[in-house]
């Protein structure tokens, strides 16, 4: 029986700033589904990964999203890659409402999302024994009864359901061709019900998944303290050097080329960077490279930028602080 009760959960406060940022796009169960407040919002947000949703990248990035701190770029792309270890994770289906959740995993998977000591409250688990996880078919036959207990125990018949539909797709009803929303339809497994599709009212939730991707969390400014730490400090490092020198004249007849060097690597590695993610230059995701009196342009497009900068290289640190 799938059983409620607390369980560990991630050690920080991160988990539960986007959990929640989860659950808010979900109606509240006890305001029910009328009113202006809750047009449109979703029951509940159901994601399932891996193959029997056709690795559809709105599940998998929710599944790193969630569970791995994965940001930006890393959610963003047209692919999201797993990494090895993480593969096993691509057999979880979890239905977040918003003010509980329930998810299908074997021990392992549970071992691996649950590392840590803080806990959830009102999870409903779905686990096969280990002999089921341990033989493919009895594996399979069991999250596919599992799944339709999970959706049936904990929505109603015509609930709005949100998933992440992929892009391509010309219809929401493309969803059926999943291998466990095909299930749901056979008539032997658990109950009769129909199609998904038909019984509930299914919506796209990718623009909101979208929004939630771009936000700046927790996890969000810890990468990118970690990041500047790996790559830029060294740099800065380096750059501060050049500007040791033995007498003030030494320092003012620099040239700005030699003092930025150490930066350069960075300028043009985030250069690449921005044209891979937009196919295009002079984008507004482009860096933006100033020096000196030129910081005054602080805020400038990377257009306006260089067209009015591009000679600083040869400008002397004396006249240019």
């Amino acid at each position: 029986l799938g059983y409620r009760f607390n369980i560990n959960m991630i050690e920080d406060n991160n988990f539960w700033t986007r959990l929640h940022s989860l659950q808010s796009l979900c109606v509240d169960d006890s305001q029910g589904t009328q009113g202006l407040e809750t047009a449109g919002k979703p029951c509940g947000l159901l994601f399932i990964c891996g193959q029997d949703g056709r690795f559809n990248r709105g599940s998998m990035g929710v599944l790193k999203y969630l569970f791995r701190g994965a940001v930006g770029k890393e959610l963003l792309d047209s692919e999201v890659i797993m990494e090895s270890d993480d593969e096993s994770l691509e057999e979880i289906v979890f239905l977040i409402k918003r003010n509980s959740v329930a998810v299908f995993y074997s021990s392992e998977m549970k071992k691996k999302i649950y590392p840590n000591s803080v806990q959830i409250p009102n999870l409903i688990e779905y686990i096969p024994t280990n002999a089921e996880s341990n033989e493919i078919d009895s594996f399979e036959a069991r999250k596919s009864v599992d799944f339709k207990r999970m959706i049936l125990d904990n929505l109603n018949q015509s609930d709005t359901i949100g998933i992440p539909v992929p892009i391509g797709y010309d219809d929401i009803m493309d969803i059926e061709g999943w291998p466990l929303l095909q299930s749901f339809a056979v008539d032997s497994v658990y109950c009769p019900t129909g199609f998904f599709t038909a019984r509930y009212n299914v919506v796209d939730i990718s623009p909101e998944l979208e929004v939630l991707y771009r936000t700046v969390d927790g996890y969000y400014v810890e990468k990118a303290l970690q990041l500047t730490l790996k790559t830029v400090c060294p740099h800065m490092d380096q750059f501060l050097n050049m500007l040791d020198t033995s007498t003030a004249e030494q320092r003012r007849n620099l040239l700005a080329d030699d003092v930025i060097g150490p930066l350069d690597v960075l300028y043009e590695f985030a250069s690449l960077e921005a044209i891979s993610a937009d196919n295009t230059t002079g984008s507004e995701n482009s860096p933006v490279l100033l020096f000196g009196a030129q910081t005054a342009l602080f805020g400038a497009t990377a257009s306006e930028s260089s067209s009015s900068n591009h000679n600083w290289r040869q400008q002397r640190v004396g006249n240019s602080l």
